[in-house]
């Protein structure tokens, strides 16, 4: 008889014991998942600032948000876009949120017409699909978002006028960015 009691003991034990180790092991796995997704969106995000500040604002840009007509906006949409070639399935895809200019500044110099600094900022956001929800403890989808501001560091920010970009003679790129064809 007293083996029969601690049998059925055993089985109570592991029944809890399963009962507390299953939740745990899907909070890690939730949680891994959650970092995963937050680099990944703040890489994007990363990778979008940088190629946007690359590029010129035009003179009618101001310090603001700015339309998805311009230039930098679409520069940032286009890596943003390009992520999703390389978004893992359990992602949503990340959407770029704004993209503004903040401390615009232009001056006159005296060998060029004008001279542009200030930094530009993007916002993305990404959407977890989480595997399973627990009601107002664990959702079923997480939203998360990114914001990365970077100076304008484009060769073209010197521009002679709003619609000519100075272009930078051969001789003055490094070897390796000239092709010979």
């Amino acid at each position: 008889m007293k083996t029969r009691k601690h049998a059925g003991s055993s089985l109570i034990e592991s029944v809890f014991g399963i009962m507390i180790f299953v939740p745990i092991l899907l909070l890690i796995f939730v949680s891994v998942e959650i970092f995963c997704a937050e680099e990944f969106n703040a890489r994007v995000c990363r990778d979008a600032v940088r190629k946007a500040a690359m590029i010129a604002p035009q003179s009618n840009e101001r310090d603001g948000s700015l339309s998805q007509k311009s230039l930098l906006y679409k520069t940032a949409h286009d890596v943003v876009q390009r992520s999703s070639v390389a978004n893992p399935s359990i992602f949503s895809n990340v959407e770029l949120s704004d993209v503004s200019l903040e401390g615009l500044t232009r001056e006159s110099g005296e060998y060029l017409q004008e001279r542009i600094s200030g930094n530009v900022r993007v916002k993305t956001s990404i959407t977890v699909k989480l595997p399973a929800s627990l009601g107002n403890v664990l959702p079923s989808n997480i939203c998360l978002s990114n914001s990365y501001s970077y100076p304008l560091t484009a060769a073209n920010c010197m521009q002679q006028n709003s619609t000519d970009v100075v272009q930078i003679p051969e001789a003055h790129l490094p070897k390796i960015l000239v092709k010979n064809y």
